[in-house]
């Protein structure tokens, strides 16, 4: 049988059976470094969507061995899933990349997810890289004010608040602060 039917019986196995077993990971997981875009992306499929840490993990530890492609398309696969890993895993990779072609996806990707990655944003906030800065700036501009806003009216002091009003501007921020008290 060749690869992309085999491929595709594991695909109807999973959909309708359940997961995978270990022999059959293991065999999804050697196409993970194929030149074949369909090939591999059928792997990436299979594998996130078992959806345990574990297979999540051993992607991330073999991320740097796959091809170019892999490693571009497996940003969004990685941005959705709920595995805290991936998303500590792809804040290190919007540091180490310095490449546009790079770095745009990955700032998608990280914008648009459903994980909430406000605190490892915070987090990485206080680095003293001023390259990693800029894209993490560009990163909130690309989650929107909408969607910050409600991490920020939670605190009650806005942590690098001149990074926030660098990004949406001092009206939106001015917006959100707590009024002063007035005394009588």
């Amino acid at each position: 049988m060749n690869p992309f039917d085999a491929l595709t019986q594991l695909v109807q196995k999973q959909a309708f059976s359940g997961p995978l077993d270990p022999a059959e990971i293991d065999f999804v997981f050697r196409f993970m470094d194929s030149e074949d875009p369909q090939l591999a992306s059928i792997a990436m499929m299979l594998l996130v969507s078992e959806n345990q840490p574990p297979l999540l993990d051993r992607i991330l530890e073999n991320y740097h061995t796959y091809p170019f492609f892999t490693q571009i398309t497996l940003l969004p696969f990685l941005g959705a899933t709920f595995h805290l890993n991936c998303y500590k895993f792809l804040f290190l990779l919007l540091k180490a990349h310095l490449n546009d072609e790079f770095t745009m996806p990955l700032i998608q990707c990280l914008s648009k997810t459903q994980f909430d990655i406000f605190p490892l944003f915070l987090i990485h906030l206080s680095d003293p890289d001023p390259e990693f800065i800029e894209k993490q700036k560009l990163l909130l501009f690309n989650i929107g004010f909408n969607k910050v806003r409600q991490y920020l009216k939670m605190m009650p002091e806005i942590v690098y608040e001149e990074i926030f009003r660098e990004v949406y501007g001092n009206t939106l921020i001015e917006g959100i602060l707590p009024k002063p008290r007035q005394t009588n």
